[in-house]
């Protein structure tokens, strides 16, 4: 037995070579007390394979070992909230209840602007909330203009709320006009960032909840959305105002129309890339298929920027271009002088080179509504009859 304890202590030794001072001291002490349990054990008569678990405190649930286990966990865990600032309310720097940054119940109030510095996966998880309450205190914070800094955490914790949240959640909680109507006022700030964050925040609200629309121009939106097309300071800015007013053309054409939407999609397709071009290309799109005749003075305001499309080396451009044509043709039909002009001679000369030409960028199914809307032009207007032939059409 001697022989084989020996063996034993070696292999432990062995073990724990690596191991700090204070650990050796530990197995030590762990050693010994496995001896005095051994040298029980042949005192009873037991056998040395009885489970040690069920009869030394040291391997017990309840023993010291467990409990210095559980001491170190706690201090690790108490350090780690420290480093990242999280402490448990009533345990702040000044020791007193209520101090320092908690994980809920005290603090400032649920309402105020300072509250919304939860986590963004407290918002996520649902841990922080979005509570008619919260979402009232984020709209004052939008319109505290003496706190720049207090605006954009607000508009950025409303931006990320609305690109979560679903038309359920937004249909029980949201005041959607008065949002909009400082979304507006928030789209002609100074602060370049306020203004992006501003226009995000519309097209995930109009995504989200597309009934919202109506609303949207109701409370005045389209204006400062057009304005920011029209008069381009930044040219984030207008790209997302762009795609803002994509989301909001797919439910009120004719409101953004009737906006001069057409004209300001379309102002300065140069200057954004080719992605972004198409945008402005599909919502000038969905503008001219649902145009009215009440309409047509902004819809001509745009019409020679449509033909301009047509020289655009980019093929989906071209064909949302020619969308566009062929609906407008289609739409005013009841009007030759409007149909011829929207069909000037360059233009018929273009759409022709795009039929005729087996290797144009146009789709053939796009090539089969422009000799639609050819045939529609001739049927109106004895003009484009003339100047078809005239093309060796």
């Amino acid at each position: 037995r001697e022989e084989e304890e020996e063996e034993k202590k070696k292999k432990k030794k062995k073990r724990g070579g690596g191991e700090s001072e204070k650990g050796r001291g530990s197995k030590r002490k762990r050693e010994e007390k496995e001896e005095e349990w051994e040298f029980k054990r042949q005192r009873r008569g037991e056998t040395v394979g009885v489970d040690e678990s069920e009869q030394d405190p040291m391997f017990s649930r309840s023993g010291s070992k467990k409990k210095e286990k559980e001491k170190k966990g706690g201090k690790a865990m108490e350090s780690e909230g420290q480093m990242s600032g999280l402490v448990p309310i009533g345990e702040g720097e000044g020791g007193e209840e209520g101090e320092g940054v908690g994980w809920g119940g005290g603090g400032p109030d649920a309402s105020s602007p300072a509250s919304f510095s939860a986590s963004f996966e407290d918002l996520v998880t649902g841990q922080a909330g979005m509570s008619r309450e919260r979402l009232d205190g984020l709209l004052n914070g939008l319109l505290d203009f003496g706190d720049e800094i207090t605006q954009l955490m607000c508009v950025r914790t409303v931006c990320d709320y609305l690109s979560l949240a679903t038309e359920e959640s937004l249909g029980s909680t949201l005041r959607v006009e008065p949002f909009c109507k400082a979304f507006s006022i928030l789209l002609s700030h100074h602060n370049p960032d306020i203004m992006l964050l501003a226009a995000r925040a519309v097209t995930n609200l109009v995504e989200a909840l597309p009934s919202a629309a109506s609303q949207v121009v109701s409370s005045g939106l389209l204006p400062p959305l057009v304005g920011s097309l029209l008069t381009i300071e930044y040219i984030d800015v207008a790209e997302q105002s762009l795609q803002a007013l994509e989301k909001i053309t797919l439910e009120v054409p004719n409101d953004v129309l009737m906006n001069g939407g057409l004209s300001a999609v379309l102002a300065y397709t140069d200057f954004f890339r080719t992605e972004v071009q198409r945008v402005a290309a599909t919502t000038a799109m969905y503008m001219c298929q649902r145009a009215r005749n009440s309409s047509w003075e902004m819809v001509s305001a745009g019409v020679p920027l449509l033909h301009g499309l047509l020289q655009n080396s980019d093929a989906m451009v071209v064909e949302r271009a020619c969308h566009c044509l062929a609906f407008l043709t289609e739409r005013y039909q009841g009007y030759p002088g409007r149909v011829e002009v929207l069909l000037p001679d360059e233009v018929l000369a273009k759409i022709v080179s795009f039929v005729s030409d087996p290797n144009s960028i146009v789709r053939s199914r796009t090539k089969t509504g422009l000799l639609r809307m050819m045939g529609t032009a001739c049927h109106l207007s004895f003009s484009v009859v003339d100047r078809l032939l005239s093309l060796d059409i």
